[in-house]
């Protein structure tokens, strides 16, 4: 309902009666584990139809540009590197951070 609600909030101004036309129904059919009303579900497929877009995969791809990668180097600061060297070697991130704002300090 919010999705709909938030797509047409004229048509699907009210939750509850959403809720009525359609929930209660689907609820009470779940849970008798039968089958909805076909009545109902034509209803609510007339209802919800216009706002569906179903598109796979297959179909769009044709249509969507290259991808562009763009690779740029970006150079590490000193306290970055100390950081990156700390992780490879496996410390704690306690030691870590202790070892990096004992050396910012005396910097």
């Amino acid at each position: 309902w919010a999705l709909l609600h938030f797509i047409m909030p004229t048509l699907f101004d009210s939750h509850a009666e959403f809720n009525e036309w359609f929930s209660k129904d689907i609820e009470s059919h779940a849970e008798k584990k039968s089958g909805l009303d076909e009545n109902q579900l034509s209803r609510l497929h007339l209802i919800l139809k216009p706002f569906m877009l179903r598109r796979v995969k297959k179909d769009v791809e044709n249509e969507m540009a290259d991808k562009i990668e763009i690779q740029l180097t970006c150079h590490m600061t000193e306290r970055q590197r100390r950081l990156y060297r700390g992780l490879r070697n496996k410390i704690t991130i306690e030691e870590l951070l202790a070892s990096t704002s004992t050396t910012s300090a005396a910097q």
